[in-house]
């Protein structure tokens, strides 16, 4: 039992931040068809959760897609009787996007949507998700249009998000709902 426990330690707390490390840029480059780099990988596998440092995306000719500096979930066992992918906890940390729209028209995230000429399946039902707690702070949003002439170039920041008892699932008394204030105390509903 012993040797159970510790082998199983052992495996979270050392080989698989190893592997995440060593494949998520790999799968991320592949899936994205940008360059990938991860800083730092740390797994709990006594609270299920995983952090990951320094997780950025760069656009083909080197300048920044996306990054965020700290990526966590907690994940719950819970998922197993709930049939629903159920976190504890989501938190990202400076979380940065550069969406751009060329003078081609095109945008710089056209090749990370499936062209429905293409002939690929339609999007099927969401999975099932459940997270109690999704945070997000000192978020960063950047666009740029070359498409217009002067060209428009906008900077949003910070973003706060928030959000306690998220689901895909909606129940029939209330299907759907989600609060939003503002940094002035602002809410919309």
């Amino acid at each position: 039992m012993l040797w159970g426990v510790g082998l199983y330690a052992f495996t979270g707390f050392f080989l698989l931040p190893v592997i995440i490390k060593w494949q998520l840029p790999r799968q991320l480059t592949e899936w994205t068809r940008r360059t990938t780099t991860v800083q730092q990988v740390r797994v709990n596998p006594f609270a299920l959760s995983l952090t990951v440092r320094g997780l950025r995306l760069g656009e083909t000719n080197g300048t920044p897609f996306a990054s965020v500096a700290e990526f966590y979930a907690n994940f719950e066992v819970a998922s197993i009787w709930r049939r629903a992918w159920t976190f504890d906890r989501i938190r990202l940390v400076q979380p940065q996007v550069q969406l751009r729209r060329f003078a081609t028209g095109r945008f710089n995230v056209s090749d990370l949507v499936a062209d429905p000429a293409a002939g690929t399946n339609p999007p099927g039902a969401l999975p099932a998700l459940r997270i109690r707690s999704l945070i997000v702070t000192n978020a960063l949003v950047e666009l740029t249009d070359e498409s217009t002439q002067p060209r428009f170039h906008a900077r949003y920041e910070p973003i706060h998000i928030s959000l306690t008892d998220f689901s895909t699932r909606g129940n029939a008394a209330e299907p759907y709902h989600l609060t939003a204030t503002a940094q002035d105390g602002e809410r919309c509903e």
